[in-house]
């Protein structure tokens, strides 16, 4: 017995009308459901789009079309139109079968390696400018709803502190707070991840190290690290600190020694090595 094949080319045995799937039938009216066929669609709709817009005939072309199109009330409605849908399980990412989610994932996710490999993805092609610019909205964003209590930061343990020279702000671990007290209680002005710094590792990879604590008086970063193995790593920190000081920064790595300095008051040195950068500096 010979085996019909779908009328769309895609090989596949034919079970509805020549067709090896359909989405909806209505009557005597069905609508294809082959993967060949929607190849050949997608060109097509590309082809047209790619023309209509060499004509300036695309509506996003059209200065009036593209206000009405993107107006506040539109997103507004579709917002809720989405959010509704949502609720009701009836986006087409939640009503694919999991066959065709695991193909788009794969899918997604082979792009994404080959602009990663090809250096083309949003974060590596961006400028070190907007990059810092990026982080700092980021850092400003995260930190103003940990404030307010709009979300919390899921297997971080984030500390609230409130600083009588930097007001409310958000440290990212108990030894910080630690840092933090100790530079308000000797009065120096800090900024908490104020900007960003490129450095390379060991495998010649770019990367950017957010400092921890700047002092502006004396051009003097203090970076807070356990000696924990998985949080410590020799050569990465040696990385960044040939950076940091590659910038023209002073470079100060607090580690376990230096905060318990902090918690039984015996600070006097740590002082000491702060201030003393301000007469090297005017020297």
């Amino acid at each position: 017995m010979k085996i019909e094949l779908c009328k769309g080319g895609c090989g596949k045995k034919a079970k509805y009308s020549g067709w090896c799937g359909i989405k909806w039938k209505k009557e005597n009216r069905i609508c294809v459901d082959c993967s060949e066929i929607e190849k050949k669609r997608g060109k097509s709709i590309s082809k047209y789009r790619i023309k209509e817009a060499k004509l300036g005939l695309n509506p996003m072309q059209n200065s009036e079309i593209c206000k009405k199109n993107h107006s506040l009330e539109r997103n507004r409605k579709a917002s809720e139109t989405f959010k509704n849908l949502a609720k009701l399980k009836l986006l087409p990412q939640q009503t694919e079968s999991k066959y065709k989610s695991g193909l788009r994932l794969s899918r997604i996710r082979k792009a994404l390696q080959k602009l990663s490999a090809e250096g083309k993805l949003n974060h590596q092609i961006e400028s070190p400018k907007k990059k810092k610019l990026r982080h700092q909205k980021i850092s400003k964003t995260v930190t103003l709803h940990y404030l307010n209590g709009v979300y919390s930061i899921p297997n971080v343990k984030r500390v609230k502190y409130k600083s009588k020279l930097r007001g409310n702000i958000i440290l990212r671990s108990k030894w910080e707070l630690d840092v933090a007290k100790f530079l308000d209680s000797n009065n120096l002005l800090w900024l908490y991840e104020p900007f960003a710094i490129p450095y390379i590792d060991n495998k010649k990879n770019k990367h950017h190290t957010i400092p921890d604590f700047f002092l502006p008086k004396y051009n003097l970063i203090i970076e807070v690290k356990s000696n924990r193995k998985d949080f410590f790593t020799a050569s990465n920190i040696e990385n960044k600190e040939k950076a940091i000081r590659g910038e023209g920064y002073n470079f100060y790595l607090w580690m376990n020694k230096e905060i318990e300095m902090i918690r039984k008051g015996n600070s006097e040195n740590l002082l000491e090595n702060i201030k003393n950068l301000e007469v090297e500096n005017n020297a």
